[in-house]
């Protein structure tokens, strides 16, 4: 697959996207000028018929239909036709004019006037009004009608209808508001001609009326226009978001759209950030275009927008608001501020019902430059930016995709052309062709060695050689990688790919040219030696694998160090197919890795018997866990100046039907490759809590911690920490006294990840230790920077201070900063009164082991257990 391939339908979605929206603008473009048009003429007009003429012209680029009519009110309250276009239907004007059986009051066109509402109905609504008494009967053909009354003021002049007639054609809420505009028009027009005629047959008598119609009717076009103006600035608004000339020009755009309907001296547009916290600043004016750094959210003007919620207006210290039932809530400005606004104007900028700026507008001068009227505007004009905005912050994405596609399609079409002149040579190309996918098939395509299926098809050859002349000598290497997942997992898969290839390439370095090196999958490699002499030679190859592949990989600036172990398996007239060799020789692999990595293996038949032993002690635990085999041998935790015990630490026995108890270390490995680990320590954290709230009702064990030792998965696999926690909560009231102990494995790795989870614990209120320590790494980081409770020094470090008293001085020193940073030292592992001397004159507080007391089942005698604690008590 290309590179990005799929990326192009998505950016062909979004280019589609983009040319909906340009036919969209265009639209809007022709309805603005129409309407322009249109209001132009009822301004001027002097002959109603010559302003439906041209009605007639304007509606074919407004409408889906341009059938319609215009009926209209006479002197005796009648309806009549006052124009009609409709080469589909002559019958409309008959059903309007009709006087006999019906009265025009049962036409659509008289429900319209009757009503002075808009009605829309397509052909099931018509029949309904019909069978209801309302509309009398004809045979129309059309399928969608809609209508608008006439009027001025309150009184209704006539309507204005369209009729479609195709199938799929249908009007919408847009057409009605739209034909609503045009009716007043018409409205305006019929006006304007009737005052004139008054004019001249009673200019006297009607002056003083005609001058009042006269001003109202300046004062609806003054709003009209201003209505115009607005709907002009909002479609410019809108088309801006395909501004191409780069931000500032973008919002230069919109703030000169704004200035047109409110004073925009001063102008800010101010976005949140993700954090919620500060501001950033896309656009600021005052005088000129200036550039504002981020900062964070304050007490200020566009902070109380946002926790308003609604356009604001200040002026002279009054803070004028929107509700929700768009009321003007007017009430004092309580904040302080350095410096007042003569006139403020503000309001947020909301998405997708989610506020994520403000749009602040400020004039220096007048006091009266914004009012209340102005809030409903902002808010409105507010809506169309921020959508603006946003679909501009689309499109420059969606640009940014489109040139990526360009390019590529561009790169894709050169790629054709190259291949459109090879097709000449079609019949020659085919057989590389077909060569190319046999080779495809059968190599790995990252390191181009022989895959699975051509490597098995090799080695079953060499099988069957093997058998017509054993003489002859064949091994199959099994090859593992050690850190690859770590690699892969921690620098990327670009970085695992590169290691993998690195190795391909040493490989080939270690293997003769008939011997064959491939690729299964992941960071498993097979070689198929043939013709060698002795098994030394085999040892020779692995002895020279596993030294070029320890050698340090220096990879983009990463220093990598791996190591390989390697599984042998002796091909022998016995095996009677690929998959057997390859099964002993992975066997044998694991059973090198076991060992400590870096070595080879030759695969014997015990390696089968451990293998089966392997499969049989996974069924066994299997069935352990499902039975509840498990038990808990609990051992004191004693405090060492006075022998009191302080708690126990529990630990995990596998009661076994045939051999009796195991400890975790003959099992715990088999659970962990099987993912029963969890299920495990569930088991036993249940336990551990039941016996928590046992001991509670008893007064001498009241006080008494349980030590267990958990898993890293609960620290950092996903989400597992809160489980653990809802998990104690639900068994026990005391998990005060549960200590949890992780050692030093769960830090190294996912540190962040371990150190988020551990907080959780102890705020959760358990109690934490660090296990195992002075093992592995040891690193002060652990005690200073993690909150354990407990750091417990492992039992191998424990020991060595009977033969080297140089970690004495650790110990006191570890003492010393356990009174600094809050934790307590726990020795594991005494096993000798001279060890337990040791460590008190080293001042460690607490300690455990065989010496002091040997763990116990309570389930069978709890007396031993717990006759101290009687005495303490």
């Amino acid at each position: 697959m290309e590179p990005g391939s799929t990326d192009r339908p998505q950016a062909a979605r979004q280019l589609s996207n983009l040319e909906s929206l340009v036919n969209k603008y265009r639209h809007l473009q022709t309805v603005q000028s129409g309407l322009l048009r249109l209001s132009e003429m009822a301004k001027t007009t002097n002959n109603l018929d010559a302003f439906f003429a041209a009605l007639e012209i304007a509606l074919k680029s407004l409408f889906v239909s341009d059938n319609f009519h215009i009926a209209l009110i006479d002197e005796d309250s009648e309806l009549v036709m006052a124009y009609c276009h409709n080469p589909q239907e002559s019958v409309v004007v008959d059903v309007v004019e009709q006087e006999e059986q019906h009265s025009w009051r049962q036409s659509l066109t008289g429900i319209v006037v009757q009503s002075g509402e808009l009605l829309h109905c397509d052909a099931a609504q018509r029949l309904a009004l019909t069978q209801a008494g309302k509309l009398s009967q004809y045979q129309s053909m059309c399928t969608d009608w809609l209508g608008v009354p006439i009027h001025v003021g309150d009184k209704v002049l006539g309507a204005i209808a369209l009729q479609s007639y195709e199938q799929e054609v249908f009007f919408d809420e847009a057409d009605g508001q739209l034909l609503k505009v045009i009716a007043g028009f018409i409205a305006q027009a019929m006006h304007r001609i009737s005052s004139q005629r008054e004019v001249v047959s009673d200019s006297g008598h009607q002056s003083a009326a005609l001058h009042d119609e006269n001003q109202q009717l300046k004062q609806q076009l003054t709003e009209r226009d201003r209505l115009l103006k607005i709907h002009s600035a909002l479609l410019n608004i809108a088309q801006s978001s395909s501004y191409q000339a780069g931000d500032k020009a973008f919002y230069r755009k919109i703030h000169t759209e704004i200035e047109r309907v409110l004073c925009a001296k001063k102008m800010t547009i101010a976005a949140l950030t993700k954090d919620r916290k500060s501001l950033n600043f896309p656009y600021v004016f005052d005088g000129e275009v200036i550039t504002r750094e981020k900062t964070l959210l304050q007490d200020d003007l566009v902070k109380l927008t946002i926790d308003t919620g609604a356009p604001i207006m200040v002026r002279q210290g009054i803070v004028h608001s929107l509700s929700s039932a768009d009321d003007v809530i007017v009430q004092p400005l309580k904040l302080k501020l350095k410096q007042y606004p003569i006139a403020f104007l503000a309001t947020p900028l909301v998405v997708k019902d989610k506020i994520v700026g403000v749009l602040t507008l400020e004039d220096t001068h007048q006091q009266n430059a914004y009012e209340e009227g102005d809030l409903k505007l902002i808010r409105f004009i507010a809506k169309h930016v921020a959508v603006t905005i946003e679909r501009f912050n689309q499109l420059t994405n969606i640009n940014a995709s489109r040139d990526e596609l360009e390019k590529r399609v561009e790169q894709r079409t050169k790629a054709l052309e190259a291949t459109n002149v090879s097709l000449r040579k079609q019949i020659e190309e085919r057989g590389k062709a077909e060569e190319q996918l046999y080779h495809d098939a059968h190599h790995d395509a990252l390191t181009k060695l022989p895959n699975r299926a051509l490597f098995s098809d090799r080695l079953d050859y060499a099988l069957k050689h093997v058998k017509r002349h054993p003489q002859h000598n064949f091994a199959v290497l099994f090859i593992d990688l050690d850190r690859f997942k770590v690699i892969n997992d921690t620098l990327g898969h670009h970085m695992g790919d590169l290691f993998l290839m690195e190795i391909a390439n040493r490989l080939q370095e270690c293997v003769r040219e008939h011997d064959v090196l491939a690729r299964l999958g992941g960071d498993e490699f097979v070689v198929l030696l043939s013709a060698f002499n002795h098994q030394e030679d085999v040892e020779d190859v692995c002895t020279r694998i596993i030294d070029k592949i320890t050698v340090p990989y220096e990879l983009e600036g990463q220093t990598l160090h791996s190591g390989a172990s390697i599984g042998i398996a002796m091909c022998t007239p016995e095996y009677q197919d690929s998959n057997a060799v390859l099964r002993d020789a992975d066997t044998a692999m694991y059973q090198a890795k076991s060992l400590g990595k870096g070595r080879y293996m030759f695969f014997d038949e015990s390696m089968r018997e451990q293998l089966v032993a392997s499969l049989n002690l996974e069924q066994e635990l299997r069935d352990a866990v499902a039975e509840n085999q498990f038990e808990l041998h609990f051992q004191k935790i004693n405090a060492l100046n006075t022998g009191q015990t302080i708690g126990f630490e529990a630990f995990l026995r596998w009661q076994h039907p045939t051999k009796g108890v195991l400890t975790p270390s003959s099992f715990l490995f088999m659970a962990e490759e099987l993912g029963l680990v969890q299920e495990i320590e569930q088991w036993v954290i249940e336990h551990v809590c039941d016996q928590l709230n046992l001991w509670h009702e008893q007064k001498e064990f009241k006080d008494t911690f349980i030590s267990i030792n958990l898993s890293p998965q609960q620290l950092t696999k996903a989400g597992q920490t809160a489980k653990l926690i809802k998990k104690v909560k639900s068994l026990t009231k005391h998990h005060d006294r549960l200590i949890l102990e992780f050692n030093e494995s769960a830090f190294i790795e996912q540190e962040d990840a371990a150190l988020k989870s551990l907080r959780q614990l102890r705020n959760f209120g358990v109690k934490l230790a660090l296990d195992d320590y002075g093992k592995g790494v040891s690193s002060f980081n652990f005690i200073h920077n993690y909150p354990f409770e407990f750091i417990k020094l492992d039992r191998s470090f424990t020991r060595s201070l009977m033969h080297n008293e140089k970690n004495l001085p650790l110990i006191k020193a570890l003492n010393e900063l356990g009174n600094q940073y809050g934790y307590r030292i726990v020795a594991e592992g005494i096993e000798s009164q001279a060890l337990y001397e040791k460590l008190v004159a080293a001042g460690c507080e607490f300690g455990q082991g065989f010496h002091l007391h040997r763990p116990q089942n309570i389930a069978y005698n709890s007396a031993p257990l717990f006759s101290d604690l009687k005495k303490q008590a």
